[in-house]
């Protein structure tokens, strides 16, 4: 179900905005007849995720309402 959200809604949504950082590694599983032809399906469409580990690093806070405001 999509929520139709006015452009104030976005605007409240945003007022703090952070970018969170993550690393993450994956297994990647591809079939081909050859290691060469697995490494273009790989580039072009990708393959099945067969593990994924996720690690929170760190936040950066972008934007937070009511910092720029003058004195």
């Amino acid at each position: 179900m999509t929520e139709n959200l006015e452009s104030n809604d976005l605007a409240d949504m945003y007022k703090d905005t952070s970018c969170y950082t993550y690393e993450v590694t994956m297994l990647i599983q591809v079939l081909a007849p050859t290691k060469e032809v697995a490494d273009v399906k790989l580039d072009k469409d990708g393959g099945y995720v067969s593990k994924r580990d996720v690690v929170y690093k760190y936040s950066t806070l972008l934007y937070k309402d009511g910092l720029d405001q003058k004195r």
